[in-house]
């Protein structure tokens, strides 16, 4: 949340997400596909609320400001990796496919008043390398470029960079930008 000293503006969620997936493989590994349903039970609270009104409720009364839903969405991905030296991986998913919506539930939260927004479906690409230095030391360098449909975010909330050091599959350093 974000305050002006008068106003804050709220958004945030709670999510229940119990998902269930299946992926094969074809062309001796070189293409991978993969596909997930999900059952979502999200409990909301978005929007801008004066500090006076919200100094108005109690522990009791605050659930009441929320949105509880459940919805069912679907995802989607396929992965090229071609067989190359360090085995150039190409990816895209399709998330929350035709935008997953909710219907009015009381799971999480009984005093929860509307339905949360729905989630819009996103379209994400990713490239992958993974060299390895030696038989006990290898590495994953990745890319990825999420929500390729939203031409009014800014490039850096797009971009998504990551890299993992490996030693002998004990020790694994992780690093995302």
């Amino acid at each position: 949340g974000l305050s002006d000293g008068v106003n804050a503006d709220i958004d945030t969620r709670q999510d229940i997400v119990p998902t269930l997936g299946i992926a094969r493989h074809f062309a001796g590994n070189l293409l991978k596909l993969g596909i997930a349903g999900k059952a979502v039970i999200r409990n909301q609270m978005k929007g801008s609320f004066s500090h006076d009104v919200l100094a108005g409720f109690d522990d009791s009364s605050f659930p009441t400001l929320y949105k509880e839903g459940m919805g069912f969405g679907a995802d989607i991905g396929v992965l090229v990796t071609l067989p190359m030296k360090y085995l150039p991986t190409i990816g895209v998913a399709w998330r929350d496919m035709f935008n997953t919506r909710f219907s009015s539930s009381h799971v999480i939260n009984s005093k929860a008043n509307g339905v949360p927004d729905e989630i819009p479906q996103s379209i994400n690409a990713g490239f992958s390398m993974q060299p390895n230095f030696s038989r006990t030391f290898r590495m994953t360098v990745s890319a990825e470029y999420s929500h390729i449909e939203d031409f009014a975010r800014p490039w850096n909330k797009h971009v998504h960079l990551g890299a993992q050091f490996e030693s002998d599959k004990s020790l694994m350093f992780w690093l995302v930008l």
